[in-house]
């Protein structure tokens, strides 16, 4: 089964064995990762503790979870868990778990929203950031050129519309910087692991009716949602993020965008770039203090947007 197989794999990575492609490394630790992360749900809840090492210690050490549509069967034969059953939660996985929730999915996960902890054999982290969606431009960033990938015989995936999906919202895809808050996490997982550090702690996104069909955000002024992992991005909006595309494909769902401000609107809200500008880097800095981002990821926004400025 892929369960055993994913523990054998953390196992090899672990070991010795000729055939380990990192056996000429100082492995650490081990987390078990993944975006788009059903099976890591499943294996972190029901397949963790018998997946252990000689001596009984765990292949896995930790994980960070992004996303995903909770646990599912653990064979063909199997079926779906309630939504409203505990099991779906994280509880007692025995090593410190980060899940991750961009601002699109925390409506259909927050019926297994629970409690941050520090205590031991439950260590949990909930991270729920506004602003963030899915699937955003970052990725696409690093693809082949177009040119590149049709050689290959496949149809080039564009930056505006992945997977060749059509969306009612002619806007770009959102170009928020989620992937900077993840780095910051996995550093900050690691300290837990090996050092004991906590990570910090973030608020949940504000919800009207939480943990039903028919949550829904409270949004500021600005249009964006309150609570939540706190940035500069939302607090000191130039723009509207809408966390979801709507379209017959269901993928629509997962693709955010941004509706930018208008001139006159950054005018009433700073009254000149440099204001806004000021504000944005000192949340940035605040980012780094609080443990949100590293200092080379804050680097490289700073120099953003003081030359946008320019």
């Amino acid at each position: 089964m892929k369960w055993d197989v994913m523990s054998q794999v953390g196992a090899l990575l672990k070991s010795k064995s000729p055939s380990n492609p990192l056996a000429n490394f100082n492995v650490q630790a081990l987390i078990g990762t993944a975006q788009t992360a059903d099976d890591w749900h499943t294996y972190a809840r029901a397949f963790h503790k018998t997946g252990v090492l000689d001596g009984g210690k765990p292949v896995y050490d930790g994980y960070l979870i992004k996303e995903g549509g909770g646990p599912g069967a653990v064979n063909r034969c199997g079926g779906q868990i309630a939504q409203d059953d505990p099991r779906r939660q994280f509880r007692n996985v025995g090593v410190p778990v980060v899940f991750v929730v961009t601002q699109n999915y925390v409506p259909r996960l927050s019926s297994i929203r629970r409690e941050d902890s520090d205590q031991a054999g439950d260590q949990f982290r909930l991270y729920e950031i506004p602003g963030a969606s899915h699937l955003n431009q970052f990725p696409y960033r690093y693809m082949p050129a177009a040119k590149d990938q049709s050689i290959t015989g496949s149809p080039a995936l564009g930056m505006e519309w992945p997977y060749n999906y059509e969306c009612d919202q002619h806007e770009p895809m959102s170009d928020f910087p989620e992937i900077y808050l993840v780095n910051a996490m996995f550093y900050n997982l690691d300290e837990w692991i090996r050092k004991g550090t906590p990570p910090p702690r973030a608020s949940r996104i504000e919800l009207i009716n939480s943990g039903t069909p028919r949550a829904s955000f409270v949004d500021d002024a600005n249009g964006n949602s309150t609570g939540g992992l706190r940035t500069p991005f939302v607090d000191v909006a130039a723009a509207k993020y809408v966390p979801s595309m709507t379209g017959a494909n269901r993928q629509c769902g997962d693709i955010g965008y941004k509706v930018p401000f208008s001139m006159g609107k950054m005018e009433a809200l700073y009254g000149n770039y440099q204001n806004y500008e000021s504000k944005v880097l000192e949340g940035i800095d605040r980012l780094v203090a609080d443990r949100w981002m590293l200092q080379p990821d804050a680097d490289k926004l700073k120099a953003e947007v003081r030359s946008a400025g320019k």
